[in-house]
């Protein structure tokens, strides 16, 4: 029998009539734990089930990345490729390269850092407004030579992916993936505003109350997907074969060439020496974690609509069931 009573007292905030939390613990393939909790629209009081679908924030960067190396293993574009063969307006950019924005040691600036010098926020932003943002800007250092997360590098790759297939990020990842794999449930959301079924809304919480906080930026491949519990576990399971890349693709993906601040591979935190890759999202009043430990074969995938669920706490229950069900 295992022993839930710390993890009941660390969900109990998630009950009753606030915004809630999806949990779920995959070892060898086979659902070993899965708990829904709250609402995922506390006007209309409608329960979180597994059919909520969760705005994943930067989770979605696992998914430009995959991207990328399709088009990688089609021969339609390469790694080393610098990135002013597609955007050929950033000048300043002309040394950065596709891996340099995988693996967010680029040099570019994060958009975000910009708005805040000019005294704006991210509400609506689209991907051209980022593209038009980084025309005045130089690198803040020399492509490979540090790793500075961006959210700009994410961004570019997914305008990358619209120059290079010809078809907008949206409908390139929604077929090539989505589909192919059999995420029905999981959506782009882009300046189209598309409905998205059975959507969660995100809610954050101050002076003891909750308010509306639903959605802030409007840039894909950097965030934007919104994806269920169910359909992540498709994910989690597809990446250990070879059905959308080889295994030899995956291998890059899960490693790192440098040795620097922070390990990133293409999409995903790395923790090399202890076989864990993960990522964290944040948006609005959405907060996610997926991490997966390939040595043991075992995911614990975290969302919620809550911003009362922080990184510390995502992780400490993370940590709890990793130790639960490793063995």
């Amino acid at each position: 029998m295992k022993d839930f009573e710390g993890l009941e007292k660390r969900l109990k905030k998630y009950k009753c009539t606030n915004p809630g939390i999806s949990i779920m613990v995959i070892k060898d393939g086979n659902l070993k734990f899965k708990r829904e909790l709250g609402f995922s629209n506390l006007e209309l009081k409608v329960p979180i089930s597994e059919k909520t679908a969760y705005n994943i924030a930067s989770i979605s960067k696992q998914f430009t990345a995959m991207g990328i190396m399709i088009l990688n293993e089609k021969g339609l574009i390469s790694y080393d490729d610098y990135i002013t063969n597609y955007l050929k307006e950033l000048k300043a950019f002309n040394k950065v390269t596709i891996e340099n924005l995988l693996s967010h040691t680029s040099g570019i600036i994060n958009y975000y850092e910009i708005l805040t010098k000019l005294n704006k926020t991210a509400f609506n932003i689209n991907n051209n407004d980022v593209y038009e943002l980084l025309k005045g800007e130089n690198l803040l250092f020399k492509p490979g030579s540090h790793f500075d997360y961006s959210n700009s590098n994410y961004v570019l790759l997914a305008i990358i992916i619209e120059k290079v297939i010809g078809l907008s990020y949206k409908k390139f990842i929604e077929k090539n993936i989505f589909k192919e794999i059999g995420m029905d449930n999981s959506y782009v959301f882009d300046e189209t505003k598309p409905v998205i079924k059975n959507r969660a809304y995100g809610y954050k919480k101050a002076n003891n109350k909750y308010y509306c906080d639903y959605q802030e930026a409007l840039t894909v491949g950097d965030g934007g997907i919104f994806s269920t519990l169910n359909d992540l576990y498709i994910w989690d399971q597809i990446l250990y074969t070879d059905r959308l890349v080889s295994k030899e693709t995956l291998d890059l993906a899960f490693s790192t060439k440098y040795d620097l601040e922070e390990d990133y591979g293409f999409g995903w935190s790395l923790d090399e020496s202890n076989k864990k890759i993960w990522h964290t999202g944040l948006d609005a009043g959405f907060r996610s974690m997926i991490t997966r430990y390939l040595k043991e074969k075992l995911t614990v995938i975290i969302l919620s609509n809550s911003s009362v669920c922080t990184y510390k706490k995502r992780q400490r229950i993370t940590d709890f069931l990793f130790n639960t069900y490793k063995n």
